[in-house]
């Protein structure tokens, strides 16, 4: 089952049509072919068009049918966890190459949707605590931020007066239209596209890549799999490496708006804010997503996109004990995404050791936008230069 998402409706998706092939199995032949369009596989075409590279995009739907338009278009600089955690896991140099990274990623977002005439606010983003555990872990890691030059404001008191403990703040951060975003970055990278075109299987051919696909096959010199949570279909060795997780979200009716910024709680399991409504200064759609936390075992290893109540009502309740003056609004969107997760939540980019023209960049752990238009880059220059995507892979 699937379900459309409030991006898609107002970006008028599903907008392209499945191509025809003739009934003889067609072949054809590309230097690069990227397998996925979501905002890896898009920003990938764009840094390859910027090196005068031509490539194909395939993608077994359409650009930001996936993830890419089903989150909550929150381009936030942050990384596998909070930066106390990465610390630990990564080590202090690898963790601050990451954030740093990671606030690139943003700024090129930024710049990007800019440029593209895509709406984005720079809005900043603050977690907000509900929980006294990750209170008294706010103020360190704003500390750990400032002395290593990252911005991060730590608030003892609950900044917006609304019943929680506390705040970390970081002022960059920006939201945007993540599907539309997505759309025009492939668009503008001027690379063919094939949607509706699925890759059932990847051989070897001499030098070269051949891709099988219902009606053609491609043949290609280098390939790049940017298909995230869907990678183990084409590599059921990468299964016991990326799981499959549900995210959902709910969006409301236009409503007067109460907040301004990107918001978060429990580290990440609940993100929230409002989508600016462009005919109504003023008003806005309340988005509340995550809450996935409220039943790991039916959000996680499957690809059903449709909503489910238990984590729609836990949803809603969170609106209505936080945002009181919210509780009763309509909601005129509900729907889910398939996110992929790593153990370490840190992106795979690197090559198949046994077929080295083929590299992946994979395994975005609800971070890509967070981290995926650089990703890409690292990637990008994996496949052209041979550099190594440190530090994302040792």
């Amino acid at each position: 089952m699937s379900s459309l998402s409030y991006w898609h409706q107002s970006a008028q998706l599903p907008a392209f049509e499945k191509p025809q092939f003739p009934s003889a199995r067609q072949t054809i032949t590309t230097d690069i072919c990227i397998v996925g369009a979501g905002i890896v596989g898009s920003s990938a075409a764009w840094h390859l068009a910027q090196r005068g590279h031509k490539a194909l995009v395939v993608d077994m739907r359409e650009p930001s049918l996936g993830a890419s338009g089903r989150n909550a278009g929150m381009i936030v600089a942050s990384v596998a966890d909070n930066y106390r955690e990465d610390v630990l896991n990564f080590g202090h140099d690898r963790a601050k190459a990451l954030k740093e990274l990671a606030v690139e990623n943003r700024e090129r977002l930024i710049d990007l949707a800019v440029r593209l005439n895509v709406p984005i606010w720079r809005s900043g983003f603050i977690y907000l605590a509900d929980n006294l555990q990750e209170y008294e872990a706010f103020e360190e890691i704003a500390g750990q931020l400032n002395r290593d030059g990252f911005k991060a404001i730590y608030h003892a008191e609950d900044p917006l007066g609304r019943g929680f403990h506390g705040g970390l703040e970081s002022p960059d951060e920006a939201v945007t239209h993540p599907a539309l975003l997505n759309l025009q970055i492939l668009l503008a990278s001027n690379q063919e596209l094939l949607p509706y075109t699925k890759v059932k299987g990847i051989e070897q051919n001499g030098d070269r890549v051949r891709l099988i696909c219902d009606g053609i096959q491609i043949d290609c010199g280098r390939v790049l799999i940017a298909t995230n949570a869907y990678t183990k279909t084409l590599f059921p060795e990468m299964t016991a490496k990326i799981q499959p997780c549900r995210g959902q979200i709910q969006v409301s009716e236009v409503v007067p708006m109460v907040v301004q910024r990107g918001l978060g709680s429990q580290f990440g399991y609940y993100y929230y804010r409002q989508i600016p409504d462009p005919a109504r200064p003023g008003y806005g759609r309340w988005l509340m997503g995550g809450a996935r936390n409220v039943n790991f075992e039916s959000e996680n290893n499957h690809y059903d996109e449709s909503p489910t109540a238990d984590v729609q009502n836990a949803l809603t309740r969170y609106t209505k004990d936080y945002f009181p003056e919210l509780a009763g609004i309509k909601i005129d969107h509900q729907w889910g995404g398939t996110m992929g997760f790593t153990k370490n939540h840190l992106p795979f980019i690197g090559r198949l050791p046994h077929h080295p023209q083929i590299g992946f960049c994979v395994g975005f752990s609800g971070h890509g936008m967070g981290l995926g238009h650089i990703s890409a880059l690292k990637a990008v220059e994996m496949l052209l230069d041979d550099r190594p995507a440190w530090p994302f892979m040792k």
